[in-house]
C-alpha cells in the first residue's frame, strides 16, 4: 500500500509542476524605458525614450502604460517618433499629474513592424531629491495574425541629486558651517594668551 501512495504523490507533484509551467508568463520582445539608469540634479530636466525591441513576430499594434512618482518628477511633455505615415501614435496624458501615461501605437494599412525602434520620448523635471522609477506596469501587443503577446518590461530609474528641495534652492547656514573653525580659533587664541602671560611671569621672576 505504501508503494502506490508514493507513486501517486510523485505523479501529483509532476502534474502540478507541468500546470504551473503552462500558465507561467511568456514574454515576446521587450518594452524598455531608456536609459534605464541616470542621475539628474534636482531642478534639472531629463528625458526617457520608450523602445520596443527583439520582436519575434511582425507587430501591428501595441499599448504601453507608464507610471512614475509625481512627487519626485514632474511631467513636461513628449515627442512622437513616426517610422512612416502609416503608423498612428496616440498618447493619453489625462493622468500625468497623477503620474501616469498611456502610449498606443497601431498600423493602419497592414505594414507590420519587426525592428527595434524608439516610439516616444518623454520629458521630465526633477522636483525632489532621492531615488525614483519610471515603470511599465502593463502592456500588450498584437502580431500580424491577431495573436496577443506581452513585452518583458524594462523599467527606468532616476537618482536625483542636488542642493534643492521642493523646486527651491535650499538655504545654507554659513554660521553653522563656520562654527567649528571659530571655536578652534578661539581656543588657540586663549592658549596663546595664557602662554604669553606665563612667559612674562617667568621672565619677571628670573
Amino acid at each position: 500500500m505504501r508503494g502506490w501512495k508514493t507513486y501517486l504523490f510523485i505523479f501529483t507533484i509532476i502534474t502540478a509542476s507541468c500546470l504551473c509551467l503552462s500558465v507561467s508568463a511568456q514574454y515576446d520582445g521587450t518594452a524598455s524605458v531608456e536609459p534605464q539608469a541616470q542621475s539628474v540634479t534636482v531642478g534639472g530636466s531629463f528625458s526617457v525614450e520608450i523602445w520596443i525591441r527583439q520582436l519575434p513576430f511582425a507587430m501591428e499594434f501595441f499599448g504601453v502604460d507608464l507610471e512614475w512618482d509625481p512627487g519626485m518628477v514632474k511631467y513636461v511633455g513628449y515627442t512622437e517618433h513616426y517610422p512612416n505615415p502609416q503608423w498612428s501614435i496616440l498618447v493619453d496624458t489625462t493622468m500625468v499629474n497623477s503620474g501616469a501615461l498611456n502610449l498606443t501605437v497601431s498600423d493602419s494599412v497592414g505594414q507590420n513592424w519587426t525592428s527595434d525602434y524608439n516610439w516616444l520620448t518623454i520629458d521630465f523635471e526633477c522636483v525632489h531629491a532621492g531615488y525614483s522609477e519610471i515603470i511599465i506596469p502593463d502592456n500588450v501587443w498584437l502580431d500580424a495574425s491577431g495573436f496577443t503577446h506581452g513585452f518583458a518590461p524594462l523599467n527606468g530609474s532616476v537618482l536625483q541629486i542636488g542642493n534643492q528641495v521642493g523646486g527651491e534652492v535650499a538655504s545654507v547656514d554659513v554660521l553653522a558651517l563656520l562654527a567649528p573653525w571659530v571655536t578652534l580659533v578661539a581656543v588657540a587664541a586663549t592658549v596663546a594668551i595664557g602662554a604669553a602671560v606665563l612667559l612674562r611671569r617667568w621672565v619677571f621672576i628670573h
